[in-house]
């Protein structure tokens, strides 16, 4: 990979953040950014400590957004949130 290319799980975090909370197409980018995530630390998990930090933190970014979703998703209002 050059210096002007981003990593897949990187591209993947962006999408997810940059989605509107309401959308309702950000549960997949969510799922689809902790998938790429999840594979790329498993990558790291021995070579890389510094970049899997970095990974942990967009990883735990993504958590908070999923929590800020289901607080604005129209079944959480009437009891009805689902789960991840």
């Amino acid at each position: 990979m050059n210096s002007r290319e981003s990593p897949s799980w990187h591209l993947h975090f962006l999408k997810a953040i940059l989605e509107p909370v309401e959308s309702c197409r950000l549960s997949q980018l969510v799922r689809d950014a902790e998938t790429a995530i999840s594979q790329r630390l498993q990558e790291l998990r021995v070579s890389d400590t510094g970049s899997a930090e970095a990974i942990n933190e967009a990883f735990l970014s993504l958590r908070y957004l999923r929590n800020q979703e289901l607080m604005h998703s129209p079944d959480s209002k009437n009891g009805t949130a689902r789960a991840y």
